[in-house]
């Protein structure tokens, strides 16, 4: 696909070309993340996003572990302590 400019429009939302849009599978009014990669500033889409992050983790964390269970059993601990800060200022 031949490249063209565009211009960031008010609010410094970018605007993308239909066909560039349409070819990556992006809907109109679809959440889209950017994401800068190598000095260049790469649009995705939420699920995209997701995706990137979880093979991120991925790396560091075995196949299997669940992390938000990890934190749903955390969170009371939290919360107390967080309590605790607060009413001793």
């Amino acid at each position: 696909m031949d490249e063209a400019k565009t211009r960031l429009q008010h609010g410094d939302r970018p605007a993308v070309l239909s066909r560039y849009r349409k070819a990556s599978g992006v809907k109109p009014h679809q959440e889209a993340v950017p994401a800068p990669e190598e000095g260049a500033m790469k649009v995705v889409t939420m699920r995209q996003a997701i995706r990137r992050a979880q093979a991120l983790v991925r790396r560091y964390v075995p196949e299997g572990r669940k992390l938000s269970e990890e934190l749903d059993k955390r969170a009371p601990l939290r919360a107390g302590l967080v309590g605790r800060l607060v009413a001793h200022p």
